[in-house]
């Protein structure tokens, strides 16, 4: 309000500019000539009294410049003429404001597009209401490592009955359903959830409603809400889709609701549908099974730790009142905020940081041109000063100068990052949180003034301050000689190149380990051959057999037409798709380990005889599985080699013994070949022990799907129609979801690396470009200062490669000091990257070493022109340019 005050008595006062003036001009006459004929009653001379009046009222212009400011309008018009003296000056050098604002645009629009992915990814809330409030809860095993473990329904439901920190608590389950009766067999992948996960979450449909507490009962649980995505692609975006029914595994479900659009969060909103949760009476009783995630709303004031705190002191009590059940068993708390963002927040923090190093660097460079300019300047501020301009005055005038180039390189800089956004935008690995909506939004904007206006100060304020100091009288002397201030502004251009190199060489340093750590992952065996290789998943629906046999037969049948399909060379299944993302876990026992020692965690999968083959994964020893292995004969085994090392010390396994059944009535099978270890969870993570039991001598009907692997002799993807006709030759409903073939996969699993280390990349080249600019301008700067001093030196007898050795020397030195302090900062700084980095340490000496000396040299390369031109001189026309 104060400033909004200010503009309207600053507008008031140009209207009526006229009158104000004229008004102070007749007020003060009135004083003065009252004042006057007050001296001259007491006996005073009118000449004289006049003159004594004007002495009393202290200079008539002096009162006048104190009412302007009592009014607040002198400083809103001087500032107004700097901003019109700067920009008459910026237009003045046009090569001077293009070089700062490009330099300026390039650093502060990189910077805004990467706040723009950190800002939309991780400093949004959350878009349900108070999600600070919203935490995960998941069960922790002794004896299984996963991460992300459900809770059974009975701890559930102690869990909510004894806690104090839980305002609402909502167990649900992921789900999977296959739609027909609408074009083509769709997987649907959805949610079971309560009534409560509605209003933990604060979510409302946009059309219908939610469920009823009716619908929450076994055999009542017959309606759905669909997401915005599905309801637009099956029903064109028609609300009259409400209470329509569609047919999901061959049951009829009506439609009594759509939700609004959600955005990409890997949660249980990013789902195709959600149904009611009603598990039946059994499974509210069995509180063996732990499967089941947990959502919770935290009371008002209360924080995790003390929820973590009760969670810990429950699990301690359901240990004691059922130790066959839970335990070993505890809980873990987390942030839903954290579950979500925790895998993109250290990558894209780090790539924050290196992207505001480059605007440090850009910085850096505008500075040394205000530096320069400010020293060429030194006679016109010189002048100013004398004629009255006050220090603070000429700081201000340098400083608006600054800023309004700031601003201007802000605003192209923001151009630059709209177009920058797109391209981050399909640069980022597909399971960045919220990517879809990646935009630049309000707060990008007030990012980008705020990045501005620091970045006006920081290359400003100094050079202008310093300006400020500068001897009056030598700086208004035509020629006066670079002393003083000079020395000052020489050795500042210098700092600011050495924290250039510095800088630089963090940056490069940091890209150079990113590259050669991609490089290595690139290089990495994994096992198997990935040219020419399909995958796809069938779905079964639930119920869809009823026996085991006749979903081995099915499978069976699926292989057996894939194979026959044209453009294929062999075929077969498994449990998990290589570079799936999804493993099994399974608890084992061999006949190496003490018969009472606790079970051993291992990995765990079903394959189809030629599975290995079909991969390319060597067999090492033993044999593959065979037609003959089902349920009928003994359960048979193979292990890779990790499991060889860590439960036989390396020895053969082959005719070894191993149970994954343990407890009290154990059931043991015999190894029969040992594979090569592969890298089918992801490139980067070390193979596990990991064990294959035939798809055959599944001993259930609980089959719900299967990973068809397919080895073509051509592009896999120009084969699908193919291999989808003879699916669906054997079954015309049956659903081919998350097909790919296993080069997109392996793509797929390096999208992370490849993102950081391009971006890594491109921050380093730039920030070595600008580096590079930095000590060109600074030499070239410094040989035309000293083409005195070199004319001289040359009319002594120096020679031209000598004076070449001087320049290059400078040059040389402020490298090398840079580089040393690049160096320090690196061993610091590097560490954080280590989470990033494979098969490369963060303080890899063949990163130092070459990075310093290829920087060293291309710094040295960089002050050759100038150096060349400084040999160049001509001794006579040097001695006479002062």
């Amino acid at each position: 309000m104060k400033a909004l005050a200010l503009l309207r008595s600053f507008a008031s006062s140009q209207i009526h500019r006229s009158r104000f003036e004229d008004d102070m001009d007749q007020e003060l006459r009135s004083h003065i000539q009252d004042r006057t004929s007050d001296l001259v009653r007491s006996g005073i001379p009118r000449a004289e009294a006049e003159r004594r009046a004007r002495l009393d009222f202290g200079g008539y212009q002096k009162f006048k410049e104190q009412c302007r400011e009592s009014v607040g309008a002198h400083f809103i018009e001087s500032l107004a003429q700097d901003v019109r003296y700067a920009l008459r000056m910026l237009r003045k050098y046009p090569g001077f404001t293009t070089v700062a604002i490009l330099t300026l645009a390039l650093g502060i629009g990189a910077n805004t597009a990467m706040f723009s992915v950190v800002n939309t990814s991780l400093l949004r809330p959350l878009p349900f209401p108070n999600s600070s409030q919203l935490v995960d809860v998941w069960a922790r095993s002794a004896v299984f490592d996963f991460p992300h473990l459900g809770l059974s329904l009975p701890d559930i439901a102690d869990i909510r009955d004894q806690n104090n920190v839980f305002s609402e608590i909502a167990p649900y389950r992921f789900s999977g359903f296959t739609l027909t009766g609408h074009g083509a067999p769709r997987r649907l992948d959805g949610v079971e959830v309560p009534i409560s996960l509605f209003g933990v979450l604060g979510m409302r449909p946009r059309y219908g409603r939610t469920f009823t507490a009716a619908e929450m009962q076994p055999g009542q649980d017959r309606e759905i809400i669909l997401s915005s995505d599905l309801w637009r692609e099956q029903f064109g975006g028609d609300p009259r889709a409400v209470g329509i029914t569609i047919i999901l595994d061959g049951k009829p479900y009506t439609i009594v609701g759509v939700m609004p659009p959600q955005q990409h969060l890997d949660f249980v909103t990013d789902v195709d549908y959600w149904i009611p949760f009603a598990p039946t009476k059994e499974q509210l009783a069995d509180r063996s099974s732990h499967g089941i995630p947990v959502i919770a709303r935290l009371k008002p004031g209360r924080t995790i730790q003390q929820a973590q705190a009760e969670l810990d002191a429950i699990a301690a009590r359901l240990q004691k009142a059922y130790p066959d059940a839970d335990k070993g068993w505890s809980f873990r708390l987390a942030s839903l905020e954290n579950d979500v963002v925790s895998d993109s927040r250290t990558p894209l923090l780090i790539l924050l940081a290196a992207v505001g190093f480059v605007l440090l660097i850009a910085c850096a460079n505008v500075g040394n041109l205000f530096l320069s300019r400010g020293w060429s300047r030194r006679r016109e501020l010189g002048i100013r000063s004398a004629l009255g301009a006050t220090r603070s005055r000429i700081v201000r005038q340098l400083l608006v100068e600054g800023l309004i180039v700031a601003l201007v390189g802000g605003l192209f800089g923001l151009l630059i990052a709209a177009w920058g956004v797109q391209g981050l935008g399909s640069l980022l690995p597909p399971d960045t949180p919220r990517i879809k909506d990646l935009s630049i939004d309000t707060t990008v904007l007030w990012f980008t003034f705020a990045a501005s206006i620091l970045a006006g100060l920081l290359f400003s304020l100094v050079p202008a301050t310093l300006a400020s100091k500068q001897n009056v009288n030598s700086a208004v002397k035509e020629g006066g000689a670079q002393t003083g201030a000079g020395a000052q502004h020489v050795f500042l251009r210098q700092s600011l190149v050495v924290g250039e190199v510095a800088l630089a060489l963090l940056l490069v340093i940091g890209a150079t380990l990113a590259l050669r750590s991609f490089a290595k992952l690139l290089a990495v065996n994994i096992g198997f051959r990935s040219d020419h290789l399909l995958t796809m998943y069938l779905d079964f629906p639930s119920g869809k057999f009823t026996k085991t046999d006749q979903a081995l037969s099915y499978i069976h049948e699926i292989v057996a037409a894939v194979r026959s399909a044209p453009g294929v060379q062999d075929a077969s299944a498994s449990g998990y798709s290589p570079l799936s993302g999804i493993k099994g876990e399974t608890t084992i026992h061999t006949d190496a380990m003490p018969p009472n020692s606790p079970p051993a965690m291992s990995q765990g999968d079903t394959a189809f005889p030629d599975y290995f083959k079909t991969l390319g994964v060597s067999l090492v020893a033993g044999r593959d599985f065979a037609e003959t292995d089902n349920t009928n004969s003994p359960e048979v085994y193979i292990v890779n080699q990790a499991f060889a090392k860590a439960f036989f010390a390396g020895a053969n396994p082959v005719g070894r013994r191993l149970s994954n059944q343990y407890g009290k009535n154990p059931k043991w099978g015999q190894i029969v070949g040992e594979i090569a270890d592969t890298r089918d969870d992801a490139a980067e993570a070390a193979p596990a022990p990991e064990l294959f039991a035939p798809v055959d001598q599944i001993k259930d009907s609980g089959l719900t799907g299967i990973s068809l692997v397919v080895r073509t002799n051509a592009d896999p993807l120009s084969t699908l129609s193919a291999v989808e006709d003879r699916i669906w030759s054997v079954d015309k409903a049956q659903p081919v979801e998350n097909v790919a073939s296993m080069d997109q996969l392996l793509s797929k699993s390096h999208s992370a690396p490849r993102f950081q280390t391009f971006l890594l990349g491109v921050f380093g080249g730039l920030g070595l470009l600008l580096a590079i600019v930095g000590i060109y301008g600074v030499i070239s700067y410094s040989v035309a200062q000293r083409t005195h001093e070199i004319g001289i030196r040359m009319a002594l007898g120096a020679n031209p490669t000598q004076v070449l050795r001087l320049v290059l020397a400078q040059g040389l030195n402020l490298a090398l000091i840079g580089s040393a302090i690049g160096i320090l900062a690196s061993f610091a700084l590097t560490r954080l990257m280590a989470s990033l980095l494979f098969g490369v340490s963060t303080t890899d000496p063949l990163t130092f070493v070459s990075v310093t000396a290829v920087l060293i040299a291309v710094a040295v390369a960089a002050c050759y022109i100038p150096a060349r031109r400084a040999m160049r001189v001509d001794p006579v026309s040097a001695l006479r340019c002062e």
